[in-house]
């Protein structure tokens, strides 16, 4: 069995795992679906860590029926820096591990101490570039969502299924998500597969994905360790996860299971829909810079369905 911990948010500021939520999402929106999705899983995780990222809300009374912890900021530091903080990271980095790039001014700071500290990670200390890395935790799968978000039941089950099948190279596991309901921003956002990661032909007419969606994510533990966890330059919801995706695939594969579904409920608002999609421009405007990719910019396509060329979509 996979060892699973799940990482969620909550509060009407967080900034987590999630957009902007309003304090009445708090009291009876996004974190509901999150409280019976994860009661209703047959493999449900571990544990459960949320981060309270600069929010006044009081801690919701459903979080007291699972392990876990919460963390609390008392500033909002954006989605990245509260994932990393989430998983594990710590501030102030002991002097062991700080100390080669200290002696040697021209070594560039290790992706692994470049956001924080994790003690998990092992390696040689006062050793500029290491060499072996190894995990030190009874739990090495970690699984990232978002508030509004409900999962098939069979969701980790379905994970782990796939990380057999893909093997020890699979380093992250990512799965459709698709809106929910029958408003047309919701069938929109479903049948454009917008909150789908890019995906690449692979061998044999199989698909695989080139990077990850934080809404429906399974990341090993050690891998997301090394490499420093997200990018905090990324200050909002946007391009943080493909960023992660794209270091992520350095150093193995990332997995695909068309089975682990999860459906997530979008404002069914015009305004909302231009706002979430000019962030998504501004998270592929950094992405572009810090990868030297080719243009990201918004251009034409082709509508999957008819009704999506009216006005207003």
């Amino acid at each position: 069995m996979l060892d699973l911990q799940w990482l969620g948010p909550f509060g009407s500021k967080n900034r987590a795992f999630t957009d902007v939520l309003s304090s009445a999402e708090l009291a009876s929106g996004p974190t509901i679906p999150l409280k019976l999705s994860r009661k209703q899983l047959s493999t449900p995780p571990k544990t459960v860590t949320v981060v309270n990222d600069g929010s006044q809300e009081q801690r919701p009374s459903w979080l007291d029926e699972y392990p876990g912890s919460i963390i609390n900021f008392t500033k909002n530091r954006g989605p990245a820096y509260a994932r990393n903080a989430g998983f594990g990271f710590q501030e102030g980095t002991p002097f062991e591990k700080i100390l080669p790039v200290l002696a040697y001014p021209t070594l560039e700071s290790p992706s692994y101490l470049k956001r924080g500290y994790d003690p998990r990670l092992k390696y040689s200390n006062y050793v500029p570039n290491p060499k072996r890395f190894e995990w030190d935790s009874d739990v090495d799968w970690f699984y990232f969502t978002d508030c509004g978000c409900r999962h098939t039941k069979d969701l980790f089950r379905v994970f782990e299924q796939t990380w057999q099948t893909e093997g020890d190279s699979t380093v992250a596991i990512s799965g459709p998500v698709h809106g929910e309901g029958d408003g047309i921003i919701n069938r929109y956002m479903a049948k454009q597969g917008i909150l789908y990661p890019p995906m690449e032909d692979y061998l044999y007419g199989k698909k695989i994905p080139q990077s990850v969606i934080t809404a429906n994510v399974l990341v090993n533990g050690l891998a997301f360790s090394y490499l420093g966890g997200f990018d905090i330059d990324f200050t909002e919801a946007a391009g943080e996860d493909l960023d992660l995706g794209l270091r992520l695939r350095r150093l193995g594969m990332i997995g695909w299971s068309s089975d682990a579904l999860v459906t997530h409920r979008f404002d069914e608002d015009r305004s909302d829909f231009i706002k979430r999609f000019r962030r998504y421009g501004r998270g592929n405007r950094l992405l572009e810079i810090k990868h030297n990719l080719p243009s990201l910019r918004a251009s034409k396509f082709k509508a999957s369905d008819p009704e999506f060329k009216e006005p207003g979509i």
